[in-house]
């Protein structure tokens, strides 16, 4: 991974949260990430759409993490329930619970 690369994790529970990461530092096993806020460029309801990372727009703190590889897959973990992996650039559909 380099420097400026755009990962997405997309996690939850009857609704599809969308998150995207912003790689800022890289190692040879590791990369220090900062989430970026997200912009919605397409609305299906009030409840759904589709988001794309807003560049440059951080949200919290660096965090650091090892970089995994597995079924021809790079990704990073963030927590217990979502990982990362690289933004292929489209759109990323969202949705919400009320």
């Amino acid at each position: 991974m380099e420097i400026g690369t755009i990962l997405i994790s997309k996690w939850g529970y009857e609704q599809t949260n969308v998150d995207f990461y912003e790689v800022v530092k890289t190692t040879e096993k590791t990369v220090t990430i900062r989430q970026i806020a997200s912009k919605e460029v397409e609305s299906d309801t009030s409840m759904s759409g589709y988001v794309i990372p807003d560049k440059g727009n951080y949200i919290g703190e660096p965090i650091r993490r090892k970089i995994l590889n597995a079924f021809g897959k790079t990704f990073v973990s963030i927590n217990s329930y979502s990982s990362a992996d690289v933004w292929t650039g489209n759109k990323e559909r969202f949705t919400a619970y009320a």
